[in-house]
């Protein structure tokens, strides 16, 4: 099953992410995008442990929608790529 969306949260100075990988409303699995060595790594939750679905690439810029929002990287999957911005506290990967 493919993910839909991220929904991440980031502790004050911390540089890794913590949440949730929605797939498509059927299931949500905890998620971490933590620093590796010089890349950043998405894991995804499953039975048999963390799987690593991706990785994190830092951005910085702008997102205009019906408001405007601030860019803070790019999730890449061999499937889709999310861009992740910040919505109040959280960060979402869309």
């Amino acid at each position: 099953m493919r993910i839909s969306e991220f929904v991440l949260f980031q502790k004050e100075g911390s540089v890794h992410y913590t949440g949730y990988a929605n797939y498509f409303g059927l299931e949500s699995r905890a998620c971490i995008i933590k620093k590796a060595g010089e890349k950043f790594i998405v894991l995804v939750e499953d039975d048999d442990g963390w799987k690593r679905v991706g990785l994190f690439y830092p951005q910085k810029g702008k997102i205009r929608g019906n408001k405007e929002y601030e860019l803070i990287g790019i999730i890449w999957t061999p499937e889709h790529t999310f861009h992740v911005i910040k919505d109040g506290k959280r960060f979402l990967g869309l």
